[in-house]
């Protein structure tokens, strides 16, 4: 374990805020944002779609981008630090060591054992699919494995979890950090409902422990074990 001077919810977001404001991660992301609504606007203008929704490859190669995106504007925050004694280790772990951090990550979605136990059952039954993975792009392929459980976790955790929630925890504190969840299960639309288990886990983890990467590890968790789900199911993300 890390054991800073104050370990307290407050201060070990305090460390994330620094960060934050450090290296305009806002900023970054803002721009992010900006970028990939700039090329759905340009995708709109060459394809001419006569509804407003994007289907098939040319939603999935949207989704991805806007992901990635994200994971770079992390990526250039990460590298602007360099030379700003800026406690990284700290910021990204909290009071957790890398061990701790995997561990807590992956030993915490034992708290959904019985949820995934259910939906596993009804999947291998074939009774239901869960309506959370029903709009997943790509297909149970290898991009799309890699968009569900590396890309999606990455960039979701650093916009909900890093950038949002500690922006809300700051303000509000716990109540901040729930509001990032319930913000966080809304953008999945009408899946937000079925993924509120794990949104309370997730914002626990990152609250009590100040540990993005915690929380990084049990989201790629949970999306391997949905990814899983479709292998037995057969049927396509």
């Amino acid at each position: 374990m890390i054991a800073p001077r104050d370990s307290r919810p407050a201060s070990l977001n305090r460390s994330f805020i620094d960060f934050i404001k450090a290296t305009r991660l806002g900023m970054w992301l803002g721009a992010a944002v900006v970028l990939w609504f700039f090329q759905i606007l340009v995708t709109y203008a060459l394809l001419k779609p006569k509804n407003l929704t994007v289907r098939g490859s040319t939603h999935d190669i949207l989704l991805m981008l806007a992901e990635v995106y994200i994971i770079a504007a992390g990526v250039v925050a990460i590298l602007s630090a360099r030379g700003k004694s800026l406690p990284l280790r700290q910021v990204f772990l909290g009071k957790l060591s890398w061990f701790s951090a995997i561990a807590v990550g992956m030993l915490g979605m034992i708290t959904l054992a019985p949820w995934v136990l259910a939906l596993l059952l009804n999947t291998i039954l074939r009774t239901t699919i869960p309506l959370m993975v029903r709009p997943w792009p790509f297909g149970v392929s290898a991009v799309g494995i890699v968009l569900v459980v590396v890309l999606t976790p990455l960039a979701e955790e650093l916009l909900f979890r890093g950038w949002l929630q500690s922006r809300l925890q700051e303000r509000w504190g716990i109540w901040g950090a729930l509001l990032a969840g319930g913000l966080f299960a809304a953008a999945h639309g009408a899946s937000g409902l079925s993924i509120v288990p794990f949104v309370i886990v997730v914002t626990w983890m990152r609250y009590r422990y100040g540990s993005l990467l915690a929380t990084v590890v049990a989201h790629m968790t949970n999306n391997g074990l949905l990814v899983l789900l479709f292998f037995l199911a057969g049927k396509r993300l």
